[in-house]
């Protein structure tokens, strides 16, 4: 038997759950980025809190018969919804993101590190914001 499609509510609460968990983890290693494969860690758990996050968005964005086809839109439509309340922040988080292509020069590895922090507080602004709008 097939499976039912997941409502967009149920998908946003699976978005809400990994964001968490993925967090967590991204905390750790902001704690010990001095160290190489910590900082290396932290930029990879950046960048999945990045694709989740905005996945997170577009879901609670469709629930709320806002289209969110893409992280610019996605977080585009969590500002309007009031998640965060920084627009240029969540630029500045998209422009981070973009940055992480290029991590094989160690000039933007060390840009992306220096932006990790305030983008570990708006990503967990965003997901309790969510959580509240999903009365979880």
């Amino acid at each position: 038997m097939a499976e039912q499609p997941m409502t967009d509510r149920e998908r946003a609460q699976r978005h809400a759950a990994d964001l968490a968990r993925i967090l967590a983890a991204l905390d750790e290693r902001l704690q010990h980025s001095a160290e190489p494969f910590a900082a290396d860690s932290a930029i990879l758990h950046f960048s999945l809190a990045f694709e989740v996050s905005w996945k997170l968005c577009q879901s609670v964005a469709e629930g709320e018969g806002v289209q969110a086809d893409s992280p610019a839109s996605a977080f585009r439509a969590a500002f309007k919804l009031g998640f965060i309340s920084d627009e240029e922040e969540l630029l500045r988080l998209i422009r981070t993101r973009n940055l992480i292509v290029h991590i094989y020069r160690a000039e933007f590895a060390a840009a992306v590190l220096a932006e990790l922090p305030a983008h570990f507080i708006t990503l967990r602004t965003l997901l309790a914001a969510s959580l509240r709008r999903l009365d979880v």
